[in-house]
């Protein structure tokens, strides 16, 4: 509900791994929707002959450039696009930390091109502090305010943030797989929106996010005062009601030229 999910989007997943998530959501939109994954979907392909509720999945042929870099466990993307558009709304679980700077602005891009105006982008990760060095142990977890302000630089929106997954026992200073956390790590569950009209195409019912504000979304001064809310992770509620009443700023004029990437031929 919070990310405006219903049975008649047009819904692409990210990085689906083995399908974990790619099997809630496929039944679901498998008759009225549309359910595309891309990148890193071997695995998923390998598990989609014996798996009915995969059957209706489309994998997507995306193969952007995908390289390690000098930091252990975290790649480099290169540009690319997914040939798709009109997409209604976009996830991606515990994915993000995968990818240096330069990776996921490189996403954002393809991400803001697929989406139709109106669109939704769901991302959700493993909390680490704000602005906390990298370390063995955080390596797995990535800083909400670092990847707000990095999705805002790409023409999003924020439309708002969900304590879905808040877990108040995970201190943040443990590795993720490490056996007292992994399974109940704290993760931030994000919205963003592509400027233009909340209304979905002709035929499909999508209702807004619960989330609310389609119009707006959040300064860059309340999104810089997340880290105001206890232990640097949560923003206070006076934080968010300021994030609620917050007006639109748009980047559209410029995200490309602070992104350095060129328009797509298509």
């Amino acid at each position: 509900e919070f990310m405006g999910f219903d049975d008649d989007l047009r819904v692409l997943e990210l990085f689906p791994g083995t399908g974990w998530y790619t099997r809630l959501l496929a039944p679901v939109l498998a008759d009225d929707g549309k359910l595309y994954a891309a990148i890193s979907t071997r695995r998923l392909r390998e598990a989609v002959p014996g798996s009915p509720a995969l059957a209706s999945v489309e994998i997507l042929d995306v193969n952007p450039e995908f390289v390690s870099t000098e930091q252990a466990g975290v790649h480099y993307l290169g540009p690319f696009s997914f040939w798709v558009e009109d997409i209604d709304l976009v996830l991606t679980f515990r994915n993000v930390h995968n990818l240096n700077v330069e990776g996921r602005a490189n996403l954002n891009e393809a991400v803001f091109e697929a989406l139709r105006p109106g669109g939704l982008y769901g991302v959700v990760d493993h909390t680490r502090r704000h602005m906390e060095p990298d370390t063995a142990a955080n390596r797995r977890r990535a800083d909400p305010v670092q990847v707000i302000h990095e999705t805002l630089a790409a023409g999003f929106e924020f439309v708002g943030y969900s304590d879905l997954h808040h877990r108040p026992g995970d201190r943040l200073d443990l590795e993720v797989g490490d056996e007292r956390v992994t399974g109940r790590t704290d993760r931030f569950t994000l919205l963003f929106r592509k400027p233009g009209s909340c209304v979905p195409p002709s035929g499909r019912r999508a209702r807004r996010p619960a989330s609310g504000n389609c119009g707006k979304m959040l300064s860059e001064q309340a999104v810089a005062s997340w880290a105001g809310g206890p232990d640097g992770r949560r923003p206070a509620r006076s934080t968010l009601r300021a994030m609620g009443r917050s007006g639109l700023l748009d980047r559209r004029e410029t995200r490309r030229e602070n992104a350095g990437l060129p328009h797509d031929p298509w």
